[in-house]
């Protein structure tokens, strides 16, 4: 009988080693992939281009990622040309936003028009917590993009 206690106690001071160190490597961080990408194209008006702005979220194989928000931002100079917040990151007939699952991948778009001789900075901005661990702060990941004109209209 001794021996069994023995091992009772092993096993459980090798899980809590083990718990300790896997929450001091980070496992229980969020593990998001953010990629921002632009279109530009001639517009109708030949003063102005049409400018698509797309954020890609590739979820990592850790935590479920609970989503506050996600902007856009594109601006040229002091101009803010879009300052966009996804409407479909909150879900109000669920009165809740949504969740990233490890794994998944999603992206959201928008769209502005530029002037067309203008160099366009694009920030994108997204912002959330594990569902796990809701006492975590909030996780912000950013990614910015310049969007320039073109040399000659095609």
């Amino acid at each position: 009988m001794p021996d069994t206690v023995h091992y009772v106690v092993a096993a459980i001071i090798g899980g809590g080693l083990v718990t300790a160190w896997k929450w001091l490597a980070g496992w229980q961080r969020i593990n998001l992939s953010l990629q921002l990408g632009t279109r530009r194209t001639r517009s109708s008006d030949p003063l102005w281009h049409d400018l698509v702005c797309v954020v890609k979220l590739k979820k990592g194989d850790r935590a479920t990622l609970l989503l506050d928000s996600v902007t856009m931002i594109v601006q040229s100079g002091q101009t803010t040309l879009l300052n966009y917040s996804v409407p479909e990151v909150h879900a109000p007939e669920a009165n809740r936003s949504l969740n990233i699952t490890p794994g998944e991948e999603t992206h959201f778009a928008a769209y502005c028009r530029a002037p067309k001789d203008a160099v366009c900075i694009v920030t994108a901005t997204v912002t959330g917590r594990s569902l796990a661990w809701r006492r975590t702060p909030v996780a912000v990941w950013k990614a910015t993009e310049v969007s320039v004109p073109y040399l000659r209209e095609p």
